[in-house]
């Protein structure tokens, strides 16, 4: 397989969530990303070609199965999250760590920064019915996927997307300017 428009935002997303975000990633983290700024996106069978690709040639090694394979940079590991037990079935355990939090703290306040946030839940039955109720939201061709336009409210952008699997994914981020320079 050679070298495709993908391959470089790829690597340079797989080495800010291995990194930065210290964490290991799937398939999820690239059906839609984004990179200086550009926004890029690939269906699943793409993603499985080019990590395959990654994997033989030494650059990602596969971490663990938790549904999904995770995957991360050749040389930088993450054991699997222990699941949390809890009485409400229907609560999600947080997935945020201690380190994600702590990193976030130790950025400057005086400097640029941009930060994003990535919720992901699931809600029986909510493909069907946004596409039922609101044929105005057409679903992508090839994912199914519904994303809604995106939400712009002072320096805070959100952006929504409804899976087929009713699974939906949120992202926010915002550009802090500083008062100095």
């Amino acid at each position: 397989m050679g070298k495709t428009k993908l391959d470089t935002p790829m690597k340079m997303h797989m080495q800010r969530l291995a990194r930065v975000e210290k964490r290991p990633f799937c398939y999820h983290d690239f059906l839609e990303f984004e990179v200086d700024g550009k926004k890029y996106s690939m269906t699943h069978g793409t993603f499985r070609n080019k990590i395959s690709q990654y994997l033989k040639n030494g650059s990602a090694q596969l971490e663990y199965y938790s549904g999904p394979a995770f995957y991360s940079l050749k040389g930088v590991h993450f054991a699997k999250p222990k699941r949390e037990m809890t009485d409400n079935h229907t609560v999600v355990p947080s997935l945020s760590s201690v380190s994600s939090l702590s990193f976030i703290d130790s950025l400057p306040a005086d400097k640029h920064a941009l930060h994003d946030i990535r919720f992901r839940l699931k809600v029986d039955n909510i493909w069907t019915t946004i596409t039922t109720n609101h044929p105005e939201l057409r679903p992508n061709e090839v994912s199914k996927d519904v994303s809604l336009e995106p939400i712009v409210t002072y320096d805070l952008t959100i952006k929504t997307t409804i899976h087929h699997t009713d699974t939906v994914s949120v992202y926010c981020w915002v550009f802090f300017k500083s008062s100095c320079c």
